[in-house]
């Protein structure tokens, strides 16, 4: 009896220190259990910085509203478009100038310096419509223009005056198109000469410039040689109108030359129009003659 009761309580012994099925179920081996917290990394959402945009430009284009319709900022600078929406300017922030697309610039013409007596003696009514030639856009290239002692073009306009024989004379850099001749006459040569000066970069100033007398004649004082291609330094010459214009035929369109006049010409429009472009009209100076002029060629072009 005594064993009896020895085996049954080491029965209840062994049960008890069994594991129960809830208890393996809820332990993690060593294995399963984390040894480490893993480091998240997040990834920064990318951003677009704008652009900061140049500032609107102060200066003005200088161009008619068929030429400057609109301004927009592009690819980085500010550019002008005319009423068909194409490029006319755009802005040079390095250099703080406009430059001008002039392909797509409608210019704007004016004559000055014509007047009704030319129209008398020789028949000619000068207009687009009667010589469009002398109404094309001079070539912008800066190898045709005249330089100062530093080798930098000249604009367009007034460059100066000189003082010669007691007279004031006022200089300006203009460019030559073309000339044509007035009907032939025996013994007397006469010809317009096509000279323009741009006003604006879409405003140009027409001046039609008739030159005539006895064939041989030589003037003094009318011509120049430009040294070194040097406005301010000059050499006077004496060429025959014959001379004169076989200077002019070897200049090409867009040559700019000294273009002389006293000071006190009567030609005020003429100033004007140069000083303030925008009082601009078809005609400036009607009935009113250039009638004392000289030109100055740069020395390339000198006919002895």
């Amino acid at each position: 009896m005594k064993h009896i009761i020895i085996l049954v309580l080491l029965i209840f012994l062994i049960a008890g220190c069994r594991p129960s099925q809830e208890t393996l179920a809820t332990q993690t081996t060593d294995a399963e259990t984390p040894t480490s917290t893993p480091t998240v990394t997040s990834t920064p959402t990318e951003t677009n910085t704008p652009t900061p945009e140049t500032p609107r430009p102060a200066m003005s284009p200088e161009l008619a509203p068929i030429n400057n319709a609109s301004m927009a900022y592009e690819n980085g600078t500010w550019v002008t478009k005319n009423a068909a929406g194409k490029t006319s300017s755009t802005w040079d922030s390095a250099k703080n100038e406009w430059t001008y697309n002039y392909e797509n610039i409608t210019t704007q013409y004016a004559i000055a310096g014509w007047y009704e007596g030319l129209t008398e003696r020789t028949g000619l009514t000068f207009s687009s419509q009667n010589h469009p030639e002398c109404f094309v856009r001079a070539p912008h290239d800066e190898s045709l223009n005249l330089v100062d002692v530093n080798g930098t073009p000249y604009k367009d306009g007034y460059i100066g005056q000189m003082i010669e024989d007691g007279y004031t004379l006022n200089m300006y850099a203009a460019r030559f198109i073309t000339l044509f001749d007035i009907g032939p006459q025996t013994g007397w040569v006469a010809s317009v000469i096509c000279a323009q000066v741009e006003a604006t970069p879409d405003k140009t100033i027409v001046l039609p410039l008739y030159v005539g007398g006895p064939s041989e004649l030589s003037v003094r004082t009318r011509t120049y040689k430009l040294l070194q291609n040097d406005s301010v330094t000059w050499e006077k010459i004496g060429l025959t109108d014959m001379q004169l214009f076989e200077t002019l035929r070897k200049m090409e369109p867009g040559q700019q030359f000294m273009f002389v006049f006293q000071d006190n010409e009567p030609l005020d429009a003429f100033f004007n129009a140069m000083e303030n472009p925008a009082d601009f009209s078809g005609t400036l100076a009607t009935n009113v003659r250039i009638t004392h002029f000289s030109f100055g060629f740069p020395e390339r072009f000198y006919t002895p």
